[in-house]
Formats: structure tokens, C-alpha cells, sequence
């Protein structure tokens, strides 16, 4: 039985399934096309859900909101490249209205209602929770974190894996205390595999883990390709730029993710140490590499760094400087 909170809860968010279908019109060039579900209607997509095949689950942060342009073109680049491999669903759940504090306290009950969202799934039969991969950008990584370790209470199940997309901001424009109200952040323990890509990592954030994390460019701000330049430094310039800088290199998180799920060779990483910004194999330690995104090696846990060019696509026949 779900909750009557949840039932309410979940009136305000927006679920979608997305499939790849011909245009209409002359082009008949293909497009997303999405159908609007929620706990009660889940039946209606067995019609059009992929048999035996993985579930990814996007959402988005508290910047990106749900625009195509932002974490949410995932879904068109794995619906695009691989349009028979994956069942895609996003999750849009914060309103425009919401302000920065009631996000945070939202983040977790959001995460309850996807997690009977998705045992719903599993009731039907339409998926197994190994079978699922869910994909969250900044806060939206915290919320799938709720999702998963609510998950696991209420089945004794994990949820496969979970990607955090710069989790841990891009928040510096905050003020500490207002992190309090962010009761759950994620957690390797949230899932059978957890990855995060850490773009725009601010020195301070709640504690978050995974198995794997990568630190492209050292995974502060700013990234590649995210200069602003001015030609005045007066503090209304230099507040500008920083703001722009931040924002920018919070997106790179998931424009990387994007390249991963078509290039798969790309984003070769190297064992890390992040405290002392130093690659294992100077600390006269076994070397060990894995490739950050889509393609992650489950098997290889640590810490990651790679290079990355200033835009898509972002890999290159990268070197690795040292420390």
C-alpha cells in the first residue's frame, strides 16, 4: 500500500517514458516521443516498454530544471543512439515558484515517491531492481540517493546503479547553514554500484560517496571551455563571471555523461588521490585506469582524473600531467 503522503506527493511530479518515433511531415525525421504516467496508470506503457531490457531514470538539478537543453538531453542520446536498448523515463519535480530551501527539503520526499514509483515497476514485472540505472544531476543525484536507500528498506533490494552528476554543487552561492535542510545525500550504500563526476565541487558540501569518482580537469570549477572573459574588474564583472564560470562547469557533468554514452573509448581516467591532487602511479603505487561515464568499470573502484578539451567532443588523446 503506498502512502496517502506519497499519493499527494506525487500529483506534482511529472513522469514521462520516452520511445523513439518517425516524424511526421515530409522530413519524417525520427523525435522523443513521451508519455505522461504515474503510479496509477504505470499499465498503460507494457505496450511500449523494451522486455528484458534496462531502465534508465534521468532527473534534474536545481538548475537544469526540465529543459531538453539541460540534464534531461540525456534521454535523447541514449533514445537517438541506442533507440531498442534502453526503457527511458525522466523525472521532473521541482516547480518554478519553489524556493532554494524548500528544493532541499523536497530532495528526499521526491526520492520516496520515485522508490514506489519504481517497485510498482518491478511489481508488473516489467523490471528487475539490478536492471535499473538511475541518472540525477546535482541535487537530482541526492534525491535518486533517497530513492535507492528507501528502495532497499521497503524490498531488501538495491536498486543497480545510480551516477551522480556534480553532486556536490554547483553550490558556493549558498550559504552553509542552508545545507541543513538537505537531510539525505547520496550514498555508495544507496545502490549496488554508485559513480559520481565531480565538475564543479565546492570545498564544502554533506558527505557524499560512491564506488567510483571522477575528477575531470581536477573537478573544480572552472572547466575547460567555461571561461568568462572580462575586460573590467569591478565586482559586478567579477560576480558575473564567477556565477557563469560555476553554472557553466556544473553543466559539463552531464554534457561529458552525454559523450560517454557515444564514444565508447572515451574519458580514459587514472587513479587519484584528490587530497594531494597527485596520480597513484607518482606515489610509487599499483596503476589502475577506468573510463568515466556510460561505460564505467564496476569492478575498479577509486578515485579517477582525466583531461578533458574545452568542448564536445570532450575527449582527446589526453595526457595526464604530474600532480
Amino acid at each position: 500500500m503506498v502512502p496517502k503522503y506519497i499519493n499527494e506527493f506525487c500529483m506534482g511530479l511529472n513522469f514521462y517514458y520516452w520511445t523513439l518515433e518517425s516524424g511526421l511531415g515530409e522530413d519524417d525525421q525520427k523525435k522523443t516521443f513521451a508519455y505522461k504516467i504515474n503510479l496509477d496508470n504505470l499499465s498503460l506503457i507494457k505496450n511500449v516498454w523494451k522486455i528484458d531490457k534496462q531502465l534508465i531514470v534521468v532527473t534534474h538539478g536545481y538548475i537544469s530544471m526540465y529543459d531538453d537543453q539541460g540534464a534531461y538531453s540525456i534521454k535523447n542520446t541514449y533514445a537517438f543512439n541506442y533507440p531498442d536498448q534502453y526503457n527511458i523515463i525522466t523525472l521532473g519535480w521541482i516547480v518554478e515558484y519553489h524556493q532554494f530551501l524548500d528544493v532541499l527539503r523536497d530532495c528526499e520526499h521526491v526520492g520516496h515517491a520515485l522508490s514506489h514509483f519504481l517497485i510498482k515497476l518491478v511489481k508488473l514485472k516489467l523490471i528487475m531492481p539490478s536492471n535499473i540505472h538511475m541518472i540525477g544531476h546535482n541535487l537530482g543525484a541526492h534525491v535518486l540517493g533517497a530513492c535507492g536507500a528507501n528502495f532497499y528498506e521497503l524490498t531488501d533490494m538495491k536498486i543497480g546503479r545510480i551516477t551522480g552528476l556534480n553532486p556536490k554543487g554547483p553550490i558556493s552561492i549558498y550559504p552553509w547553514e542552508k545545507w541543513n535542510y538537505l537531510k539525505k545525500t547520496l550514498q555508495k550504500d544507496d545502490a549496488e554500484f554508485v559513480d559520481l563526476i565531480h565538475t564543479a565541487k565546492a570545498k564544502i558540501f554533506p558527505s557524499t560517496t560512491g564506488h567510483v569518482v571522477f575528477y575531470p580537469n581536477g573537478g573544480k570549477t572552472c572547466q575547460p571551455g567555461c571561461e568568462y572573459e572580462i575586460d573590467d574588474y569591478n565586482y559586478d564583472l567579477l560576480n558575473k563571471k564567477k556565477i557563469s564560470e560555476l553554472f557553466c562547469s556544473d553543466a559539463r557533468s552531464y554534457e561529458f555523461y552525454k559523450d560517454s554514452i557515444i564514444y565508447k573509448s572515451a574519458f580514459v581516467s587514472e587513479l587519484y588521490n584528490p587530497k594531494t591532487k597527485i596520480l597513484i602511479k607518482y606515489e610509487n603505487k599499483p596503476v589502475k585506469s577506468n573510463r568515466m561515464g556510460h561505460y564505467v568499470n564496476k569492478e575498479k573502484h577509486g578515485n579517477f582524473y582525466l583531461n578533458t578539451e574545452e568542448k564536445s567532443p570532450f575527449d582527446f588523446q589526453w595526457y595526464i600531467p604530474r600532480g
